[in-house]
């Protein structure tokens, strides 16, 4: 999608608040500018003791572990 197009998006719908919805419209009017965020991955390991820990560096794309028939 166009940084331009992106642009108008704000919340809608009955699942938020009325504070969200207005505070969502005044964010375009004050902030039309547009950061399209790079997306980053992390593989991660859960440890014997319940423990997340980091297990590679930042990935472009999300990896899967390879699986053997």
């Amino acid at each position: 999608m166009e940084r331009v197009a992106l642009r108008p998006l704000t919340y809608s719908g009955t699942g938020f608040p009325a504070s969200v919805l207005a505070d969502s419209a005044r964010a375009v009017e004050s902030y039309p500018d547009v950061l399209l965020m790079p997306a980053a991955f992390l593989i991660v390991e859960r440890s014997g003791s319940g423990r997340w820990s980091p297990s590679s560096g930042l990935q472009v794309a999300p990896r899967l572990p390879s699986c053997s028939p």
